[in-house]
């Protein structure tokens, strides 16, 4: 009885780790991307001008775009004069 109790721990170890593997490069790959993102929204930031803020107060999916002394969230469309 020991050896079939060993030999399916042992089995889910192995699936354990395996999903622990599969969502450590799931995670790799989003930090990743983030980045990318990230980098590709600053710099269009600085070509067109607009600065990103905080996240939006009223519903919290979105940074803030400041442009023209105007703070507007693109999620929401809540906007308010600074």
């Amino acid at each position: 009885m020991k050896r079939a109790t060993s030999t399916r721990l042992s089995r889910e170890n192995r699936e354990t780790a395996a999903a622990i593997d599969a969502l450590r490069a799931r995670v790799t790959a989003l930090e990743r991307e983030q980045r990318l993102l990230r980098t590709a929204t600053c710099a269009i930031g600085r070509e067109t001008g607009v600065t990103i803020g905080g996240p939006c107060s009223r519903c919290g999916r979105s940074y803030v775009l400041v442009m023209n002394n105007t703070m507007r969230c693109p999620a929401c469309g809540d906007g308010r004069s600074m």
